[in-house]
C-alpha cells in the first residue's frame, strides 16, 4: 500500500469526518464527530445556526486524530480538501472574522417571503437551475437586513461550508462550481458568479469569492495550522466539492445519462448531463457536475437513514427480544426480518418519510405516517418482519418515483442505478431496490462517498492523476451487483401503483 495520504475534511448535515485515503481509494484512517445546531428564538424555530469556532476546534481535532490513529506521516500527507452539506453557508466580517454559520436546514428565508418576492424573477430558476429561493444564502442575507441590520452591515465575505473550511486552512478566500451552485447567486450555464441575481438581491458583488474547478490547487496550510494540526506547513490545499456531487464521483457517474443515489441521511438522486436541462414545472434542481463541462440533473427522496434510525429505536423501546440482545447488530437483524417476509409486505405500506421532490409549491412538508389497508389487518400483517420489509419499500419506491422524475425531465433512461452512502450497505435494501426499478443496482466498496469524491479531488489537483476519468478508473472498486428478478420486479409493479397512490392521498391531507 502507497504511504501517500489524501486528506477529505467532510461536514456533513449530522456529522462531521476526517477520513483519510491512499491513492487507490483505500480509507487508511476515519475520524467522526456528531454536531448539532441551534435555533435563535427571533427565528421562531424554523432558522438554524452552529458556532463556527467549535466548528473549526472539532475540525482540528478530527484531523489529529486520523492522523493519530493512521499512524499518518505528516511527510506523506499529498494534500487536504473538503466537502460539505449544500445550501450551508457562513458570513465573515472584513477581518475573517465569522458573523454567522448555518446548515442547509436554516430556512429563515420564509420570514422574509413578502420581501423576496419583490426581488426575485422567475427567470432566476433558469439561471441557478434551483427553486424556492426562500432556501438559499440571499434570503437568510435579506433576513439579516431586516432583522439584525448592524450584523448586515459586517458582512465583507460569504463562503459555502467547504469552501470556509479551506479558508481556514490556507486563508485564501474560494469557491468551487457545485456548492456555489447552491447559492441561488451562481449562472450555473457560465460558472460564474450571476450579476444579474446580486443586483436583484441588492447584495454587494465583492463579497464573493473566485471560482476555481474543483480539483484546483488554491493554497497551502498556512503555519498557523501546521501547529494546530501537525500537518506539514506548505501542504497544498485542493478545492472539493459539495458532498452530493462528490459521492456522485466515487460512485463513477462522470458520463451522460449515468445515475446514482446517494443513500444517508437524506437521498439526492443525480444523473450526469452534457448540458443543463431545466424543469419548467420548477420541481426539480439542476447542478454543476465537479467534471468540468458537465452538469446534473438532480430529484430529492427526502431523508432515509434517520427512517431507519427512527425505527431502530422505536424496536429497541419495544424492548424486543432479538434487537436488544443484538443491538448493535441491529441493522443485520433487520436485513434478516425483511428478507424473511414477502414481496408486497403482506399488505403493509408506509409513506413515511421519504417523498417525491417536487418544489413547485415552494417549501412544504408531506405527512409521514404508516399505513395497512383495514382490510389485510391479518394476525401476521403488523409483525415486525412485514414492517421493516413495507419500511425498505417505502424507500425502493421513493428512488423509483424521483428516478422516473429525472427521467421524465431528462427524456434520458438509465439502465443502472448505482448507490452509495452508509444506507447503501443494506444488501436486502438494494435487492428490493434492483427488484423495484428492473435495473441492476451497484455500489462501490467504499460507502464513504463524499470523503472519496473528495480525496479524489485533491488525488486530481496534486497531479496523482491528471483528470477524474482516470481517478475513478485506478480509485474505486465495484461492491457487490444486484441484478432484478423478473418475476418479482411484476410484482412491484402492483404495489409500487399503490404506494403511488397512497402517497397522492397524503399529500392530500395538505389541503
Amino acid at each position: 500500500m502507497s504511504k501517500e495520504s489524501l486528506i477529505a475534511i467532510d461536514v456533513g448535515t449530522g456529522s462531521v469526518r476526517c477520513a483519510i485515503f491512499d491513492t487507490k481509494g483505500n480509507i487508511i484512517s476515519f475520524a467522526q464527530e456528531a454536531w448539532d445546531y441551534e435555533s435563535p428564538p427571533e427565528t421562531f424555530g424554523i432558522g438554524k445556526e452552529f458556532n463556527c469556532d467549535q466548528l473549526w476546534k472539532r475540525i482540528i481535532r478530527l484531523i489529529k486524530e486520523a492522523m493519530r490513529r493512521g499512524k499518518i506521516d505528516k511527510q506523506n500527507v499529498l494534500g487536504l480538501s473538503s466537502t460539505s452539506q449544500r445550501e450551508g453557508v457562513i458570513f465573515l466580517d472584513k477581518d475573517g472574522r465569522e458573523l454567522y454559520g448555518g446548515p442547509n436546514i436554516d430556512i429563515r428565508g420564509i420570514l422574509v417571503e413578502d420581501k423576496i418576492q419583490k426581488l426575485v424573477k422567475l427567470e432566476f430558476q433558469k439561471i441557478t437551475g434551483h427553486w424556492p429561493p426562500s432556501m438559499f444564502a440571499p434570503a437568510r442575507m435579506l433576513w439579516f437586513r431586516e432583522n439584525k441590520p448592524n450584523v448586515y452591515k459586517k458582512i465583507a465575505h460569504m463562503l459555502m461550508i467547504n469552501d470556509w473550511v479551506l479558508y481556514k486552512l490556507s486563508g485564501v478566500y474560494s469557491s468551487e462550481p457545485t456548492n456555489a451552485t447552491e447559492s441561488f447567486l451562481f449562472d450555473i450555464r457560465n460558472r460564474t458568479w450571476s450579476q444579474e441575481i446580486i443586483e436583484g438581491f441588492q447584495i454587494p458583488p465583492d463579497i464573493l469569492p473566485d471560482v476555481y474547478l474543483s480539483g484546483t490547487v488554491v493554497g497551502e496550510i498556512t503555519s498557523e495550522v501546521s501547529a494546530l494540526t501537525e500537518l506539514k506547513r506548505g501542504t497544498p490545499v485542493v478545492t472539493g466539492g459539495a458532498d452530493t456531487q462528490c459521492a456522485l464521483v466515487a460512485a463513477g457517474a462522470l458520463d451522460e445519462g449515468q445515475i446514482c443515489t446517494i443513500a444517508g441521511t437524506t437521498t439526492p438522486i443525480q444523473m450526469t448531463i452534457s448540458k443543463p436541462i431545466i424543469d419548467a414545472e420548477r420541481r426539480i434542481w439542476t447542478c454543476c457536475h465537479i467534471v468540468p463541462k458537465m452538469w446534473i440533473i438532480e430529484s430529492n427522496s427526502g431523508i432515509m437513514g434517520r427512517v431507519l434510525e427512527w425505527f431502530k429505536n422505536w424496536v429497541l423501546d419495544l424492548g424486543v427480544e432479538e434487537a436488544v440482545k443484538n443491538k448493535s447488530k441491529i441493522y443485520e437483524e433487520f436485513n434478516k426480518w425483511a428478507s424473511e417476509a414477502p414481496p408486497g409486505a403482506n399488505g403493509v405500506r408506509v409513506t413515511m418519510g421519504p417523498q417525491i421532490m417536487d418544489f413547485s409549491k415552494e417549501l412544504s412538508v408531506v405527512p409521514t405516517v404508516i399505513f395497512a389497508p383495514p382490510l389485510l389487518l391479518v394476525s401476521d400483517a403488523l409483525s415486525l418482519k412485514n414492517m421493516i420489509r413495507a419500511i425498505f419499500e417505502n424507500l425502493a419506491f421513493a428512488i423509483r418515483a424521483n428516478s422516473e422524475q429525472i427521467t421524465a425531465v431528462s427524456k434520458i433512461k438509465f439502465d443502472t442505478m448505482r448507490i452509495t452512502g452508509g444506507v447503501s450497505r443494506n444488501k436486502t435494501l438494494l435487492k428490493i431496490l434492483a427488484d423495484c426499478l428492473g435495473v441492476p443496482v451497484i455500489t462501490p466498496t467504499v460507502k464513504e462517498g463524499s470523503s472519496l469524491g473528495c480525496a479524489m479531488c485533491v488525488a486530481v489537483g496534486t497531479g496523482v492523476y491528471k483528470d477524474f476519468n482516470e481517478a475513478v478508473k485506478s480509485m474505486i472498486v465495484w461492491d457487490e451487483t444486484f441484478n432484478p428478478d423478473d418475476a418479482t420486479h411484476n410484482q412491484y409493479k402492483n404495489y409500487y401503483s399503490e404506494w403511488k397512490a397512497l402517497y397522492s392521498k397524503m399529500l392530500n391531507l395538505q389541503k
